[in-house]
């Protein structure tokens, strides 16, 4: 899905396919779905809210956004702060913090899913659903294997509909500097780039994602919850 300044990690959950995925023991419909997505990947906006609690209960919060239209060394928005709209300085010093770094194309949702393992869950005449974990990036700092992603898929489309995240227990990530508490999400998707089967979307029908994702992280004696929602297909500069 961040960890607060690298929350796309997380988002990423939500909103992230490579070559290397598609394997001869990948279901060949999510192997299909890979390689619409390899061929043609959006890049997706987004609104994120991180609410803060430090240790003596002072809540900070800040609402930002994420998108790469506005150009690499501007991705990042400062919306707010706890409720009020940021001084042009504040704005511009959390910019040059948030916005730093080399630059680095934005990996597909689906590049953090571990294709090969994944399980079937249930169908029915319409839809079918995948539980998939997610892998263990990092280098191990973070367990994607404590996480699943359940996907519900259409059959006629060959289209995700929904993707929800399941955490078992509470885990530790960054070499045990922060927790994970809680993950939920609950997203349905627009059509895939490329897709070519049934129907196409009615004009003017919104190809974005609705639903929102959440998580909530221990880190440092700080309870850290964020939110991302507006999902927005957004290009490329």
């Amino acid at each position: 899905m961040h960890l607060p300044r690298r929350a796309t990690g997380i988002y990423f959950i939500l909103l992230v396919v490579s070559g290397a995925l598609l394997r001869a023991d990948v279901p060949p419909l999510l192997q299909e779905i890979a390689a619409r997505w390899t061929e043609d990947r959006p890049q997706w906006g987004f609104t994120q809210l991180v609410r803060e609690t430090g240790r003596d209960g002072e809540v900070r919060e800040w609402l930002e956004r994420f998108d790469l239209s506005r150009g690499y060394d501007r991705r990042w928005e400062l919306l707010e702060i706890d409720g009020r709209t940021p001084t042009a300085d504040e704005a511009g010093a959390w910019s040059q913090r948030k916005n730093r770094g080399r630059r680095r194309l934005p990996k597909s949702w689906l590049e953090y899913v571990d294709l090969e393992h994944a399980t079937l869950r249930g169908e029915n005449a319409r839809l079918i659903r995948y539980e998939v974990p997610l892998k263990r990036i990092a280098g191990g700092l973070f367990p994607g294997d404590k996480v699943a992603v359940m996907l519900t898929i259409d059959k006629q489309t060959h289209a995700i509909e929904h993707a929800r995240v399941r955490v078992d227990e509470p885990f530790n990530v960054a070499l045990g500097l922060a927790e994970v508490v809680e993950v939920n999400a609950n997203v349905a998707l627009p059509p895939e780039p490329g897709d070519g089967a049934g129907p196409a979307p009615a004009a003017g029908s919104d190809d974005n994602p609705s639903g929102s994702v959440s998580a909530v992280i221990n880190r440092l004696g700080k309870r850290v919850v964020y939110t991302w929602s507006d999902f927005r297909r957004t290009p490329l500069r």
